[in-house]
């Protein structure tokens, strides 16, 4: 413990010596094959181990809420903090000081630690008269020599130290300038200088039970919390591989619509593994908050069996689904977050000022110029370079993923149908207007207006895509040449108060790299840019049957059910209209508040 607490020590040091341009996926870069959140991962294991769970949670929060907080530098991250720009400034200066000094620091010490050594004379076969002589002048050479490393070295440590006191003195200025932040901009202090709070800190409510997991390449500690109090916890030795392996497996047949691949019985050991031993003493229809990591991120828990024997059968609408299953989606209604201090942040720092009624829906962009509304585009009003790098990030994202952004038909029927529902309270716009420029443009400086929003277009929420290296939504592409990506990092920037956002549409290019990172993330951007929950899709849903359930929620919604029970009474509705697989109602996850 005490070795990984030094390793976590030096991380944070090394972090803070990079300017934050340069921290974008920092936690990802290997050193000698270690990441570097092994640290942390290491210390939360360890303390599961040595029976103190309850310290094992926040090295693994810090390290979730460091990531986050290192893309905010990648944008205009005011959002719904209304922090002034001119303190954005002064923090910046303040950290970029640091960063620079430490990068001087680095260098001193490398001075001092190197500094020159007299060489040694060894002997040869010269003539003693000759050997003298050189003695002498080597002698003196070598004096002068140890005058000037004396001198030289003394200069060295002089100007380490001085630069010793200006680290200590800009990180004192860095703390108390965060103090200030904490004092009067509390939403932006809490994310961009996380403090986790403990179990009995957080704003859990007593009633409530929640599920917390950190996977690392050694195996997956599991934490179960009721009462404000860690109430079982245990660790499994398992090895990342075998864990991805699975969770690959599990998703296959929803990703691919191979449905009669779902595979029962893997469904039921990995709850059995995951979650039996710590549900055990949970009465059945308890709310289940769950906090996953890494890949768990992916794994649709609502998916997996608790029980009974299955028998595949043709539902009306023509679908094999496994028919006997009890799922945990039917046991127990389930909320995701990202972490405990996401948790503690939205429900204690968030915008008290109620939500307005109103919606906006964002739905079937224009991708392609064979789409036949393509051409009514008028030209794009990118500069020529801008347009020439669109179009080659495009190509760089289709030869990384595939072809990219079929036309989303069915999305435009969801939100004539919404607009129906809300009549004037929504704004919808579809087709060429789903456009990112007159978004950021026009609607952006007024999202606050909205109470509820929908995106109903593709979703990548991998953070490797070529030319854009975070998760995005896509909007409008053409002409060619227009930027149609709409990234976490122009999210973090916007000002919202909304009840809920919907992402509704579909998963698509998760990458190369399956992970679970990206969905969890964009969850955290929406809810820091001021939104209460993300409604999100874990897989590729753009049909029928997510029009149907996303519809169904925002109506039990309008009629004042809660948030967890609309998405209930809404899966289950669409189950049973014949789309009783779980590839139709279990790839929708609430992310948030569930009230």
């Amino acid at each position: 413990e005490e070795y990984y607490e030094k390793a976590v020590n030096q991380v944070e040091e090394i972090r803070s010596g990079i300017l934050p341009a340069e921290r974008k996926n920092f936690f990802e870069v290997k050193t000698r094959g270690f990441a570097r959140s092994d640290p942390a991962k290491g210390l939360a294991r360890v303390r599961i181990k040595l029976n103190r769970p309850d310290a094992s949670i926040a090295p693994s929060e810090l390290t979730k809420a460091r990531s986050f907080a290192d893309h905010l530098s990648q944008a205009n991250s005011t959002g719904a903090t209304n922090i002034p720009s001119n303190l954005i400034e002064k923090e910046q200066f303040y950290v970029n000081q640091l960063a620079n000094l430490k990068k001087e620091l680095i260098k001193a010490q490398s001075i001092v630690d190197n500094q020159p050594q007299t060489a040694s004379i060894g002997s040869t076969n010269v003539p003693s008269g000759k050997i003298e002589k050189e003695d002498s002048y080597l002698n003196q050479m070598a004096a002068i020599k140890k005058q000037w490393d004396k001198i030289y070295l003394e200069k060295a440590t002089n100007e380490h130290k001085g630069i010793s006191k200006s680290v200590r003195e800009a990180k004192d200025q860095l703390n108390s300038f965060v103090d200030g932040l904490w004092k009067d901009y509390p939403a932006y202090a809490a994310v961009k200088y996380p403090r986790p709070p403990s179990i009995q800190a957080s704003a859990l409510r007593p009633d409530e039970c929640a599920i917390i997991f950190d996977v690392s390449g050694e195996g997956v500690g599991v934490i179960l919390v009721r009462d404000k109090a860690v109430s079982k916890a245990f660790y499994l030795d398992l090895k990342l591989s075998d864990l991805e392996q699975d969770v690959v497996k599990f998703r296959e047949p929803f990703e691919k619509l191979r449905l009669k691949d779902y595979d029962p019985e893997l469904a039921k050991s990995l709850y059995d593994m995951l979650l039996r031993p710590a549900l055990a003493d949970v009465p059945k229809g308890a709310p289940l908050t769950i906090i996953p990591d890494g890949i768990l991120a992916m794994l649709p828990f609502e998916a997996l069996a608790t029980g009974g024997q299955s028998t595949w059968t043709k539902s009306e609408k023509g679908f094999d689904y496994p028919q006997g299953l009890t799922f945990l989606g039917d046991e127990r209604p389930i909320s995701y977050y990202q972490s405990i201090t996401a948790l503690t942040l939205a429900r204690t720092i968030g915008n008290k000022e109620k939500p307005k009624d109103s919606l906006l829906v964002v739905a079937d962009p224009v991708f392609n110029m064979k789409d036949r509304r393509a051409q009514q585009a008028s030209e794009t009003r990118l500069s020529q370079k801008e347009k020439e790098y669109n179009i080659q990030r495009m190509a760089a994202m289709e030869d990384d993923l595939g072809p990219l952004f079929p036309q989303l038909p069915e999305t435009g029927k969801l939100a004539a149908n919404l607009s129906l529902m809300y009549g004037s309270n929504c704004l919808s716009i579809t087709g060429l207007k789903a456009d990112k420029l007159d978004f950021l443009a026009k609607i952006a400086p007024r999202m606050d207006q909205y109470g509820k929003v929908v995106f109903a277009t593709h979703g990548v929420m991998g953070n490797k895509v070529p030319g854009v290296m975070e998760p995005f939504l896509a909007l409008t592409m053409v002409p060619p040449g227009t930027d149609g990506f709409l990234k976490m990092s122009d999210i973090l920037s916007l000002k919202m108060n909304a009840d809920i956002v919907a992402l509704t549409a579909c998963q698509t290019g998760l990458g190369k790299e399956l992970s679970g990172e990206g969905v969890m993330s964009m969850g955290r951007a929406f809810q820091y840019a001021g939104a209460k929950s993300v409604l999100m899709t874990l897989w590729e849903v753009a049909d029928t049957s997510s029009v149907k359930l996303t519809e169904s929620f925002f109506q039990h919604r309008k009629s004042g059910k809660s948030k967890l029970e609309s998405l209930k009474l809404a899966r289950d509705e669409i189950r049973k209209q014949g789309f009783e697989h779980p590839f139709f109602w279990a790839a929708f996850i609430l992310v948030g508040e569930t009230n």
